[in-house]
């Protein structure tokens, strides 16, 4: 009982991600909320125990696992035996490669704040439909390119960034349709 009461938490990983009916391989709770079996919580173990990074830090995650980038790598990880799902156990949850939050300075971390209550009440598409994503096109230049620093022109119309968005969504294993176009 222990265990469970403790692990509330307020980010949570889709462990069982529908690419093309679900916008989100992660989400959050105003409180911290219990997780369950398709939802599990995602708490933040450091030395560091200011609940203030700590919820920054909670925070950047969730704006990466959200990105483009982010979603991408979630869906090579994920076991895609159903067509337009990503399903993850609990175990493979725990090797998904992520960005090292505990790398970020104060100013980063803050900053992913700003972005998280900025586009928070901004809905998301699901993945398959990537490149009308403008909330997602948002958030990929904010974080990505204004708190970690890759190069605006990365973001740029036509640029690497639309590319993946196309190539992606173009994933039969993402849309989950045979006469996708």
């Amino acid at each position: 009982m222990q265990r469970i009461v403790t692990s509330a938490a307020h980010l949570h990983f889709n462990q069982d991600w529908r690419f093309n009916s679900q916008p989100l391989n992660a989400q959050w709770t105003p409180r911290p909320t219990i997780g369950g079996r398709a939802w599990p919580s995602v708490t933040m173990v450091t030395g560091d125990q200011d609940p203030d990074v700590l919820t920054l830090r909670a925070i950047a995650l969730l704006l990466w696992l959200n990105t483009t980038v982010g979603s991408a790598v979630r869906w090579l990880w994920s076991s895609r035996q159903q067509t337009g799902r990503g399903i993850m156990t609990r175990e493979v949850i725990k090797t998904l490669p992520v960005l090292d939050v505990r790398t970020l300075t104060k100013d980063q971390l803050i900053a992913c704040g700003g972005i998280f209550h900025r586009l928070k009440t901004e809905a998301l598409h699901p993945l398959h439909e990537l490149p009308q994503d403008t909330t997602r096109h948002t958030l990929d230049r904010a974080l990505l390119s204004e708190v970690l620093g890759w190069p605006p022109l990365w973001f740029a119309e036509h640029g690497p960034m639309d590319i993946l968005r196309q190539k992606l969504a173009a994933e039969p294993s993402i849309h989950g349709h045979r006469n996708h176009r």
